[in-house]
């Protein structure tokens, strides 16, 4: 019997479900495992019965989580090992009254030593030795293989295998000797080829296998179950998600509607306001009428002055108070103000790639060596900000190459939005336009929160000032 061969049989079983298969598989190991549990629970049939049962069961629900090339043997002893220990404890009581008649009635007595005092320590000693060693120790004494085939299953050749087997046997002796035990390497060799194996009942392979897959499919059953119970619970998440984000979205509408009602509030104030000045107005409007009468004394004349200063004050009241409320509508109706057409200053976002929504622009450059060359870039049509949002233009020196460059301050609130374009665009380019023309494409590194950049690109000291002089010359007549 080999161990491709239960892989074989393993893996067919895994991926058919073929109950031959598994059937087989029972057969081949039922006499390790009843073996096994026989001697962990002191010779007591009934319950090796059952704790054989448990294994194969066990077997049947995790074969799809085994490797294919597992040493089964190995797998089936430990769990076997697993399995009798958790039963033991269960019935402990009962097996202290029935150890020793068990021990009596299962073991046979040895011509070289006394069988019995290996019985209770012998598993609980293989598994101390190292996988490799263990692996040889079952595979030779509990499934009976030859050193030729043994060494095929360990990768090596028969004098290999065979030395395997003897260290192991070796480091096996040396951990019954610490338990009390014994017995010579020989006489441990010999104990386990004669007395280690015993037979499972006749027609129990059987049993057990079909009880097996009975189980291992109910238990298929009950893992459907749990992933439908699963897919549930991640469906009511998903509504309980999208309900909190619908009552989000409430929130932030009726807390909008509120700011629109006090702006409107507001402009209604502001239109009573310029009724009264309108009244006020026509009023006076009529006294300076009654100016053109010749006849007007000295006081009358001086109060016409008076008057005609206060049209004057009332009529620019007037022109704010228009202007006040057509900010106002603008601002309800385009929360983001769009720069001016006809700016002096303007800044883009320069594309990748040209696309119908982009223009071009150029500019006439010079490279490090001194020759001229034209700069093209594509950028998009609607500028991100133009000079509205700079407070003032100044002219500086670059700290490291000692050039002429312009620097900008922006307002508060051409600062907050400056810094919102640099941190949203890192590692693309910003296109700085004046009167139309590109004047440099720089890219952004980091986020600028300052309120001031730097613009280079100016050839000499007297450029630079000229451009901040039309910088500033726009913002105070803006």
């Amino acid at each position: 019997m080999k161990t491709t061969d239960n892989s074989k049989l393993l893996s067919e079983f895994v991926q058919q479900a073929s109950e031959p298969a598994f059937r087989d598989l029972v057969a081949r190991h039922v006499n390790l495992v009843y073996s096994t549990a026989l001697r962990l629970v002191a010779g007591d049939t009934h319950l090796a019965q059952d704790i054989t049962q448990s294994v194969f069961t066990d077997l049947s629900r995790k074969a799809k989580t085994l490797a294919v090339d597992i040493p089964l043997a190995g797998w089936l002893h430990r769990h076997t090992c697993f399995t009798a220990s958790k039963t033991v404890r269960s019935e402990q009581r009962r097996q202290r009254r029935e150890k020793v008649a068990a021990e009596m009635n299962a073991l046979h007595n040895h011509p070289d030593a006394d069988f019995s005092q290996l019985t209770p320590v012998l598993d609980d000693a293989i598994n101390q030795l190292g996988e490799s060693d263990r692996t040889a120790i079952l595979l030779r004494f509990f499934e009976q293989h030859d050193f030729r085939s043994l060494g095929a299953v360990l990768g090596t050749n028969e004098d290999a295998a065979r030395m395997r087997v003897t260290r192991a046997l070796d480091k096996l002796h040396s951990f019954l000797k610490r338990r009390g035990v014994s017995l010579s390497v020989t006489a441990l060799a010999t104990a386990l080829t004669a007395e280690c194996l015993t037979a499972a009942p006749a027609g129990f392979a059987l049993k057990i296998a079909t009880a097996a897959i009975a189980n291992g499919k109910s238990g298929g059953i009950t893992f459907t179950f749990l992933k439908m119970f699963t897919a549930t619970k991640l469906k009511f998440g998903i509504v309980c998600a999208i309900v909190g984000v619908l009552v989000a979205l409430l929130l932030v509408q009726r807390a909008t509607e509120a700011g629109l009602r006090e702006q409107n509030l507001s402009l209604k104030q502001q239109s009573d306001q310029l009724a009264q000045v309108k009244a006020e107005n026509d009023r006076l409007s009529k006294l300076a009428a009654q100016s053109a009468n010749p006849s007007l004394s000295e006081a009358q004349f001086r109060e016409l002055v008076r008057l005609r200063g206060e049209v004057r004050r009332l009529r620019q009241q007037r022109k704010d108070f228009e202007n006040a409320a057509v900010n106002q509508t603008q601002t309800l109706s385009t929360p983001n103000r769009e720069p001016s057409k006809s700016s002096v200053v303007q800044i883009f976002l320069v594309e990748d790639q040209p696309s119908p929504d982009s223009q071009r622009l150029t500019s006439n450059v010079t490279d490090s060596d001194g020759k001229p060359f034209q700069q093209m870039v594509y950028t998009q049509k609607i500028p991100l900000m133009d000079q509205t949002y700079i407070s003032s233009a100044s002219v500086t020196t670059n700290t490291y190459h000692g050039e002429p460059q312009i620097e900008l301050v922006f307002t508060a609130e051409g600062r907050e939005l400056f810094g919102s374009i640099t941190k949203t665009n890192l590692d693309h380019r910003l296109a700085v336009v004046m009167d139309g023309q590109l004047y440099s494409a720089p890219v952004v590194r980091a986020a600028i929160t300052s309120g001031k950049v730097p613009i280079p690109g100016p050839s000499t000291m007297e450029e630079a000032e000229r451009i901040a002089s039309v910088i500033n010359s726009a913002r105070t007549n803006r």
